[in-house]
């Protein structure tokens, strides 16, 4: 009895215990929310920026987005004191102190926001810098000022963007659409042709000054587009010195994930560079299948297993001089590289009398992939002292994608003399070279955009289907499945476009005109 009563006490102090530690962790942080809307109409303002600074060094701590309600979040926050600022364009900013003592939910109810006393044509606001600017044609959000990108990769940092987001397989959509195009600096990349989300993984967000969204692309990028563009901007450095970064995460049971980045400017000459490295493994996926006929008395079970596992590497270089204080010669190499391996198991068991074993079997394929991509590209830019919109280009870009894809299928049957194995395998290699001159002349608040392009792009990839032969063991290509590909392909266009703005830019228009040959 005296054991018993014992062992109780002791079942309860280790419950009371882990409750203290539960009751503690909630005690030790805290989330605020809120609704930001128009202090005028009580219109919910969507896309304002919600930070909270430290009261004594204003330095950011965290920061997020109002959604189109106007409603904003900021959870899992050290309980401390916070300065909440809200600033939207056109609004006047404002300033909430925050204590940390009031509550593990802090709710602040809506909160109003005014517009200037004064909109003038050519007023300029002096405050703390913006997220997120919208503008006519794009939405721009200023990674370099989120917190987080000193800990994210760039896809999570994506993820964070209005109309951008991340679906269940960890892929990005713009506004639910995965017809866009990555663009780094303004320029097409091989490394996002094909699975984007990959090479975004391996990327650091600290290489991020800013990630634009274009809904309405410009004549230059043509018409294949229908859901719009994603503009990566890296940093320069303007003044000598150098900066750089490392993080490294571990998820349980994703995989592991390490980036680096570097730049620097010494003299007339900048350089940057970026490393990263990701590894995924998926725990093992488990289905099964049960299918009974009463009327035929048979009965079908199957059962099966998969696993999977993906390594992404990403390298980054880029290399500036100026020419002189109006031009700037800049030379940048990207490589990106991407192996996966599949394995998948599968048996299947028919009874007849759902008790007689009459047929079983058991299928097995083993699938390996193997893919890279490559970008070098050379560019010179013109700028004008007078006037700094105005700007001419010419830039040349080689590029290299290769694609690799091997698999291996074993189907055993119950009878030994029925065993198949075969093989497939399918590679692809696309080379595009592009050389593109663009002028862009600004007329008062508009902006006119001419330029000329030329691609040339070879495309080339085999596929092979072989059996082995039970007798020698052989494996034979199957010429009916079987199939060589060559193509290739020259673009030559020219576009004008215009940027045409009124209402002291909050709203305009970009006709434009693309002519390919």
């Amino acid at each position: 009895m005296k054991t018993l009563l014992l062992c109780c006490l002791g079942y309860f102090a280790l419950s009371t215990s882990s409750a203290q530690i539960d009751a503690v962790d909630t005690l030790l942080t805290t989330s605020v929310t809120g609704q930001v809307v128009d202090a005028s109409d009580c219109r919910p303002l969507g896309y304002v920026t919600a930070s909270l600074r430290a009261p004594q060094t204003k330095h950011p701590l965290a920061s997020a987005i109002t959604n189109p309600e106007g409603h904003f979040i900021l959870a899992d926050l050290p309980k401390q004191d916070y300065i909440l600022e809200l600033s939207h364009v056109g609004y006047s900013t404002i300033s909430i102190p925050l204590s940390g003592a009031d509550g593990s939910i802090l709710s602040l109810g809506q909160l109003a926001l005014s517009l200037h006393a004064a909109l003038l044509e050519e007023v300029v606001v002096l405050g703390p810098p913006l997220l997120i600017e919208q503008d006519a044609d794009k939405l721009t959000y200023h990674a370099a000022l989120d917190p987080d990108s000193r800990s994210l990769s760039a896809l999570d940092m994506l993820g964070k963007v209005p109309m951008l987001s991340l679906d269940g397989d960890n892929k990005l959509r713009l506004n639910g659409s995965s017809s866009y195009q990555v663009l780094i600096n303004g320029q097409v990349s091989s490394l996002f042709v094909h699975n984007p989300s990959d090479v975004l993984r391996s990327m650091p967000a600290s290489a991020i000054k800013s990630i634009e969204v274009i809904t309405h692309p410009p004549a230059r990028f043509g018409t294949e587009l229908t859901g719009g563009i994603i503009n990566i901007i890296t940093h320069h450095k303007t003044v000598n010195g150098y900066t750089g970064s490392a993080t490294a995460t571990l998820s349980n049971p994703r995989g592991t994930n390490l980036n680096s980045y570097l730049s620097g400017k010494m003299g007339k000459l900048g350089f940057s560079g970026q490393l990263g490295r990701t590894t995924i493994t998926d725990p093992p996926a488990v289905s099964s299948f049960l299918r009974e006929e009463y009327q035929q008395h048979t009965r079908l079970q199957q059962s099966g297993e998969s696993t999977s596992h993906s390594l992404a590497t990403y390298a980054g270089a880029e290399l500036s001089i100026a020419v002189s204080p109006q031009s700037l010669l800049t030379a940048s190499y990207r490589r990106n590289s991407n192996t996966n391996e599949q394995d998948f198991k599968q048996q299947a068991r028919l009874y007849e009398n759902r008790q007689v074993l009459v047929e079983t079997y058991e299928n097995r394929s083993l699938a390996k992939g193997r893919s890279g991509s490559g970008d070098l590209s050379i560019d010179f830019q013109q700028f004008f002292k007078k006037r700094p919109e105005q700007l001419l280009s010419l830039r040349y870009r080689a590029s290299l994608q290769a694609h690799t894809f091997s698999s291996d299928f074993v189907l055993d049957p119950l009878e030994p003399e029925g065993r198949q194995l075969s093989q497939t395998q399918n590679t692809n290699d696309i080379r595009d070279y592009v050389l593109q001159a663009d002028y862009v002349q600004p007329f008062n608040r508009q902006l006119m955009e001419i330029g000329l392009m030329s691609t040339l792009r070879q495309n080339g990839s085999s596929y092979y289907y072989s059996t082995q032969d039970q007798k020698t063991g052989r494996f034979d290509i199957d010429p009916s499945q079987s199939n060589i590909f060559d193509y290739q392909q020259e673009i030559h266009a020219m576009y004008l476009s215009f940027n045409l703005k009124k209402n002291g830019g909050d709203s305009g228009q970009a006709p434009g005109w693309r002519r390919p040959g």
